[in-house]
């Protein structure tokens, strides 16, 4: 709240001394003359009235104008602050124990767990707020994928390869490929893994290499505080598959999940301690046998 004070001016005071001409006589005995001055006839001169003060008005203080409120722009895919849309890369990562450490999969935007084969689950990452020089490891990519990332746009897709029955679909998908077949470069093998969990991808370059990348937009996610209608609270949850299994447990301390995979804590090469989630989402969908 701006308040604004307003001056008041003082009033200042004059006085002037008018004198007073005094005449006085007095009475002697009989027959004794007492002269007396002579009196003037001259007229008296009246002094000039004193003058009023004059009140000046206040001087008016400007009131200043409210600042406008700055606008804040939200990440479509997070909610939090970002100042400008930033391009969008997807990573398919292997979600096997053999596969922990993951690498970058921290500083994802939003993770999908997704089903493929013989009831095992593979990860799709979406990054956009951030982008790690080292992501992994890298695994193939499924049809599943496809429809997936249509929501996206174009973003930019990063896989190590897939199916050669696959391929026509993935060539006419609208995806900008980046995965190993159209080019090594930004991918490396870590030597202090064995294959095929040793591959990796630098995100930098990844976007280089897709200069059309689409850019994050509203994909219809809503973010608020708020309990949703209908909603409860749920300290933990878990998802299950025939070979594969994913388990989010609340920490109230920092107010986001804990996430154990395949029943193990989820581990990231940059972090200690597992990895965490801020939301969860449990979509149901219909599948079907894809050949």
């Amino acid at each position: 709240m701006l308040r604004t004070q307003f001056g008041k001016a003082g009033l200042g005071l004059c006085a002037i001394a008018v004198p007073l001409l005094i005449a006085s006589c007095s009475s002697g005995s009989s027959g004794t003359m007492v002269s007396q001055p002579p009196v003037s006839s001259a007229p008296l001169t009246s002094a000039a009235p004193a003058p009023s003060p004059t009140t000046l008005p206040p001087t008016p203080t400007p009131t200043p104008s409210p600042s406008p409120s700055p606008i804040v722009l939200l990440s479509p895919l997070t909610g939090l602050p970002e100042p400008t849309p930033k391009p969008v890369l997807v990573v398919k990562l292997d979600n096997t124990r053999n596969a922990q450490p993951h690498a970058g999969l921290g500083s994802a935007d939003v993770v999908y767990i997704e089903e493929v084969e013989w009831g095992l689950t593979r990860i799709a990452a979406i990054f956009s707020s951030a982008i790690p020089n080292h992501i992994g490891p890298v695994r193939s990519a499924r049809i599943t994928d496809i429809e997936l990332l249509a929501q996206y746009g174009s973003p930019a897709f990063a896989f190590s390869g897939a199916q050669q029955k696959l391929w026509p679909m993935l060539e006419a998908a609208s995806f900008e490929d980046v995965s190993a077949n159209k080019g090594g470069e930004g991918y490396s093998r870590d030597s202090n893994r064995r294959a095929p969990y040793n591959y990796f991808a630098d995100g930098q370059v990844m976007l280089e290499r897709a200069p059309k990348a689409s850019f994050s937009t509203d994909i219809g996610f809503l973010f608020s505080e708020d309990t949703p209608l209908g909603g409860r609270p749920a300290s933990k949850v878990t998802a299950e598959w025939p070979y594969s299994s994913v388990r989010f447990v609340y920490d109230p301390i920092t107010g986001r999940y804990n996430v154990r995979l395949n029943g193990a804590p989820a581990k990231g090469e940059e972090i200690e301690g597992s990895q965490q989630a801020s939301t969860v989402v449990i979509q149901y969908v219909k599948q079907t046998d894809s050949g």
